[in-house]
């Protein structure tokens, strides 16, 4: 199966929600070391890799608010009925969850392995725009508000004014 980022449009067979190069652009902006333990750069295919790994955990962690912006997309973003605190409509993959991304694709990277991660929330990875429940799978949109350092996102009826 070939690497596909997910474009903000609902693609049916995306697989990550960032591009290798918004990785890179991420880290080289925040001085982030992007070699392995042997001072060998990761190759793309490992970014790759490891993109689609925390992709999936992603995925499979948490439930979202909102529903799906297309039937048929492969991922969880982008969504509808999703909005900041403020009221902005949420579009495309929010950078909260870009930004997530590319900060526990780096921590797959070094060894750290999400899956088995049970202590994995919204307050250790203080970013996601999202909230963990164990109704994921009604796929009904979440109710719950998390608030975030930048923002919160919730569904139209709780939103304020």
């Amino acid at each position: 199966m070939p690497f596909v980022p997910e474009t903000g449009v609902g693609l049916s067979n995306s697989n990550s929600f960032i591009t290798v190069a918004y990785f890179k652009d991420y880290h080289g902006i925040r001085g982030n070391s992007l070699k392995d333990s042997a001072g060998v750069d990761f190759t793309d295919e490992v970014i790759q890799q490891a993109l689609v790994k925390t992709s999936d955990y992603l995925e499979a962690k948490f439930t979202y608010i909102g529903i799906r912006e297309v039937t048929s997309q492969a991922m969880e973003w982008p969504r509808v009925d999703a909005y900041y605190r403020d009221g902005r409509i949420v579009q495309g993959v929010p950078v909260e969850m870009q930004e997530c991304t590319a900060e526990l694709a780096l921590k797959v990277l070094n060894g750290t392995e999400l899956a088995p991660d049970p202590s994995m929330t919204s307050e250790t990875c203080p970013s996601l725009v999202c909230g963990s429940t164990s109704d994921r799978s009604s796929r009904r949109p979440s109710t719950e508000t998390v608030a975030t350092p930048s923002c919160s996102v919730h569904t139209p009826s709780q939103r304020r004014g």
